[in-house]
This record gives C-alpha cells, sequence and structure tokens, in this order.
C-alpha cells in the first residue's frame, strides 16, 4: 500500500495496456516462470494452502488452484484499494474479511472456523 506505482509496475499495469509479464505467471505445477522472486512468493502462498489442507480445513488435492484463487481475489482487492475505491473508512477491511471468509468456505471450510482464524489473524497484527 505505501508504493502504489511499484505495485501497480509489478504486474504490467501501468500505460492503460494490461501486458503480461514473463516470470508472474502461476504454472499448474506451481512454478512461477523465470523469477526467483516470484518463485519465492508463490512457494509462500502454496505452502499457506498446504497448511490449511493438511489441518482438514479444506480439501484439494492441488494446492496451487486454491493459492491462486487467493492470489486473484486479493489481487482485484489491492487494485481497488490503492484506487480508493473503498473510501478513507473501514470498508476495504470488511470486504478482504468477507472475501476471506466466503473463499473459505467456498473450498469446504466451516464459516465459523474461517471466522475464529481471521480473528486470530486480526489479534496477531
Amino acid at each position: 500500500m505505501a508504493h502504489p506505482n511499484l505495485y501497480r509496475l509489478m504486474f504490467g499495469l501501468t500505460g492503460g495496456d494490461l501486458r503480461r509479464h514473463s516470470g508472474l505467471e502461476m504454472a499448474v505445477a506451481g512454478a512461477a516462470g523465470n523469477s526467483p522472486q516470484a518463485q519465492a512468493l508463490l512457494d509462500q502462498l502454496v505452502g499457506s494452502m498446504s497448511r490449511v489442507v493438511d489441518a482438514g480445513r479444506i480439501e484439494a488435492t492441488d494446492r496451487v488452484v486454491p493459492a491462486a484463487q487467493f492470489l486473484s481475489a486479493t489481487h482485484g482487492w489491492i487494485l481497488l484499494q490503492l484506487s480508493e475505491a473503498f473510501g478513507s473508512g473501514d470498508l476495504g477491511a470488511k470486504v478482504i474479511a468477507g472475501i476471506s471468509i466466503d473463499l473459505m468456505v467456498g473450498l469446504g471450510d466451516s464459516r465459523p472456523a474461517a471466522e475464529r482464524s481471521l480473528r486470530a489473524a486480526q489479534a496477531a497484527r
């Protein structure tokens, strides 16, 4: 959030055209092109989903798919947040909290468990 133009640049969102940048794509196997930085971030995201699956919270034979779903949801939210689409209040925080819970429930988690996890993450911040 502190560097919105850098975020836009990372994803090719400058100059009015959406461009694909080598190294940012997510392969089915969980490989991220030719960028070690992109691979490290993807490994962290897929690792997080693996811990959720291993804990029995969701069922997923391929951890890359739910990781890509979270990346897609949060990427859209970040772009809207950067453009101040949610205003200056706490609407943005409420939106991302709802997205997170709804996505976890959609993946098979129980709503109470997802809500507990969100509260724990918020308390840890």
